[in-house]
């Protein structure tokens, strides 16, 4: 199998694992907590995250940049 078909059924899995999770939160069998903690981290992050309309903010750091440099002699 050439290269090529290799990521055209990868694309093609993505898109219908995308289309599958898609469907099960239109029936009610996820709820958008579910479809935003599978699709977290993921390729497909962006679209399901639109889908569920929850915006997240990447600007905001997920760890405390501060850690380890605040001088507390003050």
């Amino acid at each position: 199998m050439s290269l090529k078909v290799k990521k055209m059924n990868i694309s093609n899995a993505k898109k219908a694992t995308t289309n599958e999770i898609m469907a099960h939160h239109d029936n009610k069998n996820f709820t958008r907590k579910d479809v935003i903690n599978i699709s977290l981290d993921t390729t497909k992050e962006d679209e399901l995250f639109d889908y569920v309309d929850y915006h997240r903010y990447y600007d905001v750091s997920k760890y405390n940049e501060l850690d380890g440099d605040l001088d507390l002699n003050l």
